[in-house]
């Protein structure tokens, strides 16, 4: 009886954290303590480094997960092999190709020391959490495959073991917490609302 109620626990938080990952955040923020089984099933992966004050931290599903239950998560056991619903007949959508037409976020114009706000809304209460993946992101998009010598591109291990293409960022990007009324020293600039400030720094 315990394994069907932690069964039933676990297939709750996953279906949680695959909407959040399908969502415009892209995440999940939860206890590491609750999502270690989920981990090490390969049904989700973190970042620690994307943390809040409580202690919770970032998940998203995994692209195999997503792949494997499509807009359903079926239910988890806590056996090494997870339970996947299969599903025939439903035909292959095309691949959408193009995507947005005009960037949301000014990332691509932005020059070195340039920076711009995201400010607390209703929606967003804590931008400088919730868009910290937003801007590693954006560091990734404009990252490069590194090369050898001879032209070949380097390789390295990711977390999970696997040899991976290693990048080069071409531009870097960071965010600061921001409040109002904040002045910067050797500056007369003043913040003008509570929020995040994204910068470009290399």
């Amino acid at each position: 009886m315990a394994k069907k109620t932690k069964a039933t626990d676990h297939t709750t938080l996953l279906n949680t954290i695959v909407a959040d990952t399908k969502g415009e955040q892209g995440y999940s923020l939860v206890d590491p303590q609750h999502v270690k089984e989920l981990v090490d099933a390969g049904h989700i992966e973190v970042n620690p480094e994307i943390k809040t004050a409580d202690g919770k931290i970032a998940a998203r599903a995994t692209a195999a997960l997503l792949v494997s239950h499509g807009t359903e998560v079926a239910p988890v056991t806590t056996e090494d092999s997870p339970v996947f619903q299969l599903f025939d007949g439903i035909p292959l959508s095309p691949a959408k190709r193009g995507g947005k037409k005009t960037e949301e976020y000014p990332f691509s114009q932005m020059g070195i020391g340039q920076s711009f706000v995201v400010p607390a809304t209703a929606r967003y209460p804590k931008p400088w959490e919730t868009f910290a993946s937003t801007v590693s992101s954006a560091t990734r998009r404009f990252s490069v495959e590194a090369k050898n010598p001879d032209g070949s591109v380097k390789m390295k291990a990711n977390r999970r073991g696997e040899m991976v293409p290693e990048l080069v960022a071409t531009k870097k990007f960071t965010l600061r917490q921001i409040s109002k009324g904040q002045t910067y020293e050797g500056s007369t600039f003043v913040e003008s609302v509570d929020g995040a400030r994204i910068f470009r720094i290399a």
